[in-house]
């Protein structure tokens, strides 16, 4: 959905939380029914998505390096988050 809005010229910023700061490994290893999306992930640039966030407190909880993931992420502490979230006008979450 992302790429979507991305490729009509929308602002287009991705925050990962919990569970999902988990996509942002090089080796994923997804459930049988899920797909792997480190190549989706590796193509945001392309679409001109260059803000990728990730939930600091996660990341450490899984033991995940910013400088180990396939795109460049910045760690967010819930605050950032907070403020992230007010400012957009819409706000998706999966």
């Amino acid at each position: 959905m992302a790429l979507t809005f991305a490729a009509f010229d929308q602002t287009v910023s991705l925050l990962l939380l919990d569970d999902g700061v988990l996509q942002l490994l090089p080796k994923q290893a997804p459930a049988t029914a899920q797909k792997n999306i480190a190549k989706i992930l590796q193509s945001l640039a392309l679409y001109d998505i260059n803000r990728v966030y990730a939930d600091a407190d996660a990341m450490q909880r899984r033991g995940i390096n910013p400088d180990d993931t396939v795109v460049p992420v910045t760690p967010v502490d819930a605050v950032a988050i907070a403020a992230l979230l007010l400012q957009y006008r819409t706000v998706l979450s999966f």
